[in-house]
């Protein structure tokens, strides 16, 4: 009897351990779905509301952190993408004084929890740890376990530098007639349309990556192959400075900008402010200096004029 006595201590103890354990992976599958879902919010959150690919510390709300940052208490409007991830953290249970939400984020750099992913134009990673109370397990003196749950998300800019952003439009982007496209970086179409990227006649198109919102229709397989389906994006430049305040003014010669020439002799578009939009007509190879510092004033216009073989941008 003795012996049975003493053996039930280890006995109930070693059944309080399982008990105890299998509570603690309950949690932490919890506090994984946290941290998971506050690292996707942040990023979505980042990239819809300031749009394009490259942010700096402590500018228009992105928010970096070199080292663990623990997420306000009790928020209920959020100022930033962090907080709308730890509302996300919060909105899964992790409210109480036994739990902490942390985070850390950077911009164009590798994330530290991360390494293999390379650079990325911002990441963020949450942390959710909680302090767990042991039940059976206690009588072993084990009184407390901690559970810890991480995850990072991050956004890699594209190649794309070529952005049609109607979101409805057919033929957002269409080469038609003998025209030509060939861009060293990618084109990114904004609109749902099927035939949101399209080209006829002798038209022709290169770009190292297309990414299309909606289709494709081509007289001729695009290569690499499109990606269709992708999301809906804002204004790339949509956080840089506007040039002038407008009503916008331009001189004759930037006004309805057209190019036409059949040499094959590239022809530079100075940079500026065009008004009425820019026309490359059929036969002209062009290239173009410094395209950030262009702005086209009052052009609602980004596609090729259906009835002449030109571009208008």
């Amino acid at each position: 009897m003795i012996m049975f006595t003493l053996m039930l201590v280890p006995m109930f103890g070693f059944l309080g351990l399982v008990a105890d354990v299998g509570y603690m992976h309950f949690i932490k599958e919890s506090a994984q779905t946290a941290a998971e879902a506050a690292a996707q919010a942040t990023v979505i959150n980042m990239y819809t509301s300031l749009g394009g690919s490259s942010w700096t510390c402590a500018t228009n709300g992105v928010v970096c952190a070199t080292t663990p940052t623990t997420c306000p208490s009790n928020i209920t409007t959020p100022s930033n993408s962090v907080e709308v991830g730890c509302m996300y953290a919060q909105s899964h249970g992790f409210t109480s004084t036994n739990q902490w939400v942390t985070y850390q984020a950077g911009v164009n750099s590798t994330p530290t929890t991360a390494s293999g992913s390379g650079t990325d134009a911002y990441w963020v990673t949450f942390r959710a740890v909680q302090k767990v109370p042991q039940m059976f397990s206690a009588i072993l003196g084990n009184m407390s376990g901690i559970v810890a749950a991480r995850a990072t998300a991050g956004i890699q800019g594209a190649s794309d530098c070529i952005y049609a952003l109607n979101p409805t439009a057919s033929g957002a982007v269409s080469v038609g007639g003998t025209a030509s496209l060939t861009s060293s970086c990618g084109i990114y179409v904004n609109s749902s349309n099927g035939s949101a990227l399209g080209t006829n006649g002798g038209g022709t198109l290169s770009a190292p990556e297309y990414d299309v919102v909606g289709g494709v229709s081509t007289h001729y397989a695009l290569s690499p192959t499109p990606n269709t389906g992708v999301s809906h994006i804002t204004d790339p430049m949509a956080t840089l400075a506007v040039p002038a305040t407008g009503p916008y003014t331009c001189d004759s010669f930037h006004t309805n900008y057209q190019l036409q020439t059949n040499s094959i002799t590239p022809v530079s578009i100075d940079p500026g402010v065009y008004c009425g939009g820019i026309t490359v007509k059929k036969g002209l190879s062009t290239s173009t200096r410094e395209l950030t510092s262009w702005w086209v004033a009052d052009s609602t216009r980004r596609t090729a004029t259906p009835t002449s073989p030109a571009q208008m941008f």
